[in-house]
């Protein structure tokens, strides 16, 4: 016992003498595995078996919801200004039975939420948003596997959307009776659609002070893509090309530089979407966004086919989400993104920091 105490007495005055030395090597060696961080990359997986994705087949476009909603929106937008659309899509609410309620928030503007009550037992978005939610919405009061309700949220953004929809949370999680609430919230989906034509999709996941959701729901959302719309999630950061290195440097620097990206994209604290709001109140949620990306490819999606596809794809992702019991619990929050299939996991990016935390204490 007494030699060990010796020795470990013998370490400490050694790093006090050589604390400058120590704090040097520490910098280069964090440096070091930040950089290796491509090699320690991994494919991305989905944890929760639950989920089935890829094991349902989409019956909505079989369906008539889709058309009559199209109708019902085209005559809506003939017949009613941006001001009065809100009264007008609560008519709809509740033509179709589904539990309704506008909130007045505190900027004298309004956010209305519908619920579809599950027969056993969120949405944020523009115009066109609004017709494949509706849609959707209305295929599923007639399916008989949905378990669990749905809210939808239409936020009027004119007092930004980050505000109205932190507003809304704070009073359906409140103490207020009559608000419509339907439980514990557990999955968020957000669709923001840019432009009524798109060849790409993103998802957003960046939430605030580099909070993240459930690896398993953006990876869930990938796989979605892929297995039923065939639609292309895209990479959100445009890799700059570097010229005069080899084939090797330049496939390192492909997953180098999203890994800088998003590192920064944390770094700052700030969220790429207003699914950062739900966070706060354990709610995993994504962004669902389309984009134009001219450089990429030269083909787009026309509205009522880009409406047919994100319908098919928010079907299939709800029915995955309807067989979890809970929220997810074996996936994992700390990871870093390089691209829709690949991120590198929390043991290999925990170390950098580690390592400055020690310079810290030496100094």
């Amino acid at each position: 016992m007494a030699a060990r105490k010796k020795l470990a007495h013998r370490l400490l005055g050694f790093c006090v003498r050589h604390a400058n030395s120590l704090s040097i090597a520490l910098y280069v060696t964090a440096l070091a595995v930040f950089l290796s961080l491509p090699s320690a990359a991994k494919r991305n997986y989905l944890d929760e078996n639950a989920l089935l994705a890829g094991f349902s087949h989409s019956q909505i476009r079989y369906s008539s919801g889709l058309s009559s909603v199209q109708d019902a929106f085209r005559s809506l937008a003939a017949t009613h200004t941006p001001q009065h659309s809100a009264e007008a899509i609560l008519q709809h609410m509740r033509i179709q039975h589904w539990w309704s309620h506008m909130h007045t928030l505190q900027c004298n503007a309004s956010t209305l939420h519908g619920v579809l009550r599950a027969p056993h037992g969120n949405l944020a978005a523009d115009y066109t948003a609004i017709q494949v939610a509706a849609a959707v919405l209305q295929y599923l009061q007639h399916v008989p596997w949905l378990a669990k309700d749905i809210v939808w949220i239409i936020p009027d953004v004119s007092c930004g959307a980050l505000q109205m929809t932190r507003e809304w949370l704070d009073a359906y999680h409140g103490a207020q009776s009559h608000f419509g609430q339907s439980g514990l919230l557990q999955q968020a989906l957000i669709l923001q659609m840019s432009n009524n034509t798109f060849n790409a999709l993103h998802v957003d996941t960046t939430g605030w002070n580099g909070q993240l959701p459930m690896l398993d729901l953006y990876y869930l959302v990938k796989r979605l893509t892929e297995n039923g719309p065939a639609l292309t999630l895209s990479q959100d950061v445009k890799v700059p090309f570097l010229p005069h290195i080899s084939k090797s440097l330049q496939a390192y620097w492909k997953h180098m530089w999203p890994i800088l990206c998003f590192s920064w994209q944390q770094a700052i604290a700030l969220p790429t979407g207003i699914h950062a709001e739900f966070a706060k109140y354990g709610i995993d949620a994504i962004t669902i966004r389309t984009d134009m990306h001219s450089h990429e490819v030269a083909w787009s999606y026309g509205l009522e086919e880009g409406i047919i596809k994100l319908a098919v794809l928010l079907e299939l992702t709800v029915r995955s989400l309807n067989n979890l019991l809970e929220q997810f619990h074996h996936s994992t929050t700390f990871y870093v993104l390089i691209s829709p299939d690949w991120h590198v996991p929390f043991q290999a990016q925990i170390a950098p920091p580690l390592l400055l935390i020690v310079v810290l204490v030496l100094q």
